[in-house]
């Protein structure tokens, strides 16, 4: 089941809500899209990110789960979908990675309570920030 088959489903079927348990703001783990970025083409092409509203990034509390079973019941998640001329990456120790990560999650409680983590490579990778980098490289 795709992202959006899931969005057409909730947007058309109010039933549908009833998958979620709750679909409101994280309100421990910290938003994970990195802040810094200041728009496609600022201040060049060649080193700009897209900012968090280009990208349309929400936060959700628990959607992630129903559709990937191997993301915690107690997550806040989110799907990040980069516009065009950009890239996703991810950072993970101070070093950035390109990363065709699609979805990322955070747990609220619990022992990991407010890491990020991603799966990369088949693996639960924390992470510290996501970015949109343009591919733009002239």
């Amino acid at each position: 089941m795709t992202f959006r088959f899931l969005l057409l489903i909730l947007l058309f079927c109010p039933f549908a809500y009833a998958w979620i348990e709750e679909v409101d703001d994280c309100k421990v783990c910290r938003p994970i899209y990195n802040s810094t970025c200041r728009g496609v083409g600022v201040p060049s092409l060649k080193t700009s990110c897209a900012t968090a509203k280009e990208t349309g990034v929400e936060y959700t509390f628990g959607l992630l789960h129903q559709i990937f079973p191997h993301v915690p019941v107690n997550s806040c998640g989110t799907v990040i979908t980069c516009p065009l001329r950009t890239s996703s990456t991810i950072k993970i120790e101070n070093k950035e990675f390109p990363a065709p990560t699609l979805y990322h999650w955070c747990e609220e409680t619990g022992k990991n309570t407010g890491k990020w983590y991603a799966r990369f490579v088949h693996e639960n990778v924390e992470i510290t920030s996501v970015a949109c980098k343009s591919i733009v490289r002239k």
